[in-house]
């Protein structure tokens, strides 16, 4: 036979498993609300993502259509190449002693009438992939 002793027991797990329940209930409730408003905050990223992307787009554009016009500004700036170019001096540069040609060479130097030569033959420097052998040398290129 059942005894009130178990009937109470019963009684009691069942308001512990309605209790339990209804938590579960408000706990899952509230976890829905969280996962809607992550998965709208994440519609809202992807869409700033997707603005962001094409605002680089433009921006890169713009950056490559300025550098365009920078060049063709440049490239229309320099003076044309003129075909036959005046000589500063007639007179060929004298030939240095034969002393001072030998002093140079142990010196690692270039003897005098050397030097204007070798200063005159210098290569330009190049910088990021662009030469500057077409420009007049008292011209600064700031690129």
């Amino acid at each position: 036979m059942v005894t009130l002793d178990q009937i109470r027991q019963l009684d009691s797990r069942v308001h512990r498993a309605i209790e339990l329940i209804t938590k579960l209930r408000e706990e899952n409730y509230t976890l829905k609300n969280r996962l809607a408003e992550y998965q709208d905050r994440i519609e809202e990223l992807e869409v700033l993502i997707s603005n962001f992307k094409e605002d680089q787009g433009a921006i890169e554009q713009g950056i490559v259509a300025a550098i365009t016009s920078l060049d063709r500004l440049d490239e229309s700036a320099r003076p044309a190449p003129q075909a036959k170019e005046a000589p500063a001096k007639e007179s060929r540069p004298r030939e240095p002693r034969p002393a001072a040609r030998e002093a140079a060479s142990q010196q690692g130097k270039p003897a005098s009438g050397q030097r204007a030569a070798a200063v005159s033959t210098a290569k330009p420097e190049e910088d990021d992939d662009r030469s500057d052998a077409g420009k007049p040398e008292a011209e600064l290129d700031i690129f």
